[in-house]
């Protein structure tokens, strides 16, 4: 991979090979950065390791970045003895639940994989995300999210406008080897049992919704996972 060196100043990123969009995204990195967050920009979350620099990345000041020419894309990474600004990110965190949802709807695993690996989130920032894959049964996005970067999606938080948890939403669509996945991240068989704003958990829930036989199956997977 044909790689070059940009120190975030247009002058430099306009090489005679760079093209009109290399030399754009270029000067966008070698901007100052604005107080607040634009609209619909997610704030990037650097580490020591290089990492892909999305369209609609805000970066911050002082990182180390590269530009892939055969690509057209952009690199960036800590500066050697940077830090990384945890608590002036929170502002950003409704637009990365908004664009998490987003791919997770659609099933865009390459992007949930790109957002949880360079944005700023919490748990509940994740969890929409989490709810709407868990519906759809999209497996790898779902791995994604419990995995996490930052933090780790919850997959028995009660979400506070859908009035269930993750394993609610899995259990009663019948993605038994997600509820597999959800069950295999808690610490305990009783966290396995949120109530719902029916005061239901998602094994009587389940069976609510005429799938006794799911409710049952997962409820032996819970007790060979925690054994008394």
């Amino acid at each position: 991979m044909e790689l070059e060196v940009v120190v975030g100043t247009s002058e430099q990123a306009a090489e005679p090979h760079a093209s009109a969009k290399d030399v754009l995204k270029a000067e966008r990195i070698g901007m100052p950065q604005p107080q607040g967050v634009p609209r619909g920009k997610l704030r990037f979350r650097p580490s020591k390791d290089w990492q892909e620099v999305e369209e609609d990345h805000l970066l911050p000041a002082g990182l180390e970045i590269r530009m892939d020419v055969s690509r057209g894309t952009n690199m960036a990474r800590l500066s050697p003895g940077g830090t990384v600004d945890y608590a002036g990110a929170k502002d950003n965190y409704p637009m990365v639940r908004d664009a998490l949802r987003a791919a997770a709807t659609w099933n865009k695993l390459e992007r949930v994989k790109a957002l949880v690996d360079t944005c700023f989130y919490d748990s509940a920032a994740m969890a929409p995300a989490l709810l709407e894959a868990s519906a759809k049964g999209y497996t790898e996005v779902i791995e994604v999210l419990l995995t996490g970067g930052m933090c780790k999606a919850d997959p028995v938080a009660v979400d506070a406008t859908e009035g269930q948890s993750a394993l609610h939403r899995a259990m009663t669509n019948g993605h038994e080897e997600i509820c597999k996945k959800m069950i295999d991240a808690l610490p305990s068989a009783s966290a396995a049992r949120p109530m719902n704003r029916q005061g239901l958990d998602p094994f009587a829930a389940t069976r609510e919704e005429d799938m006794g036989m799911v409710a049952k199956r997962m409820e032996k997977y819970l007790a060979e996972k925690f054994p008394s």
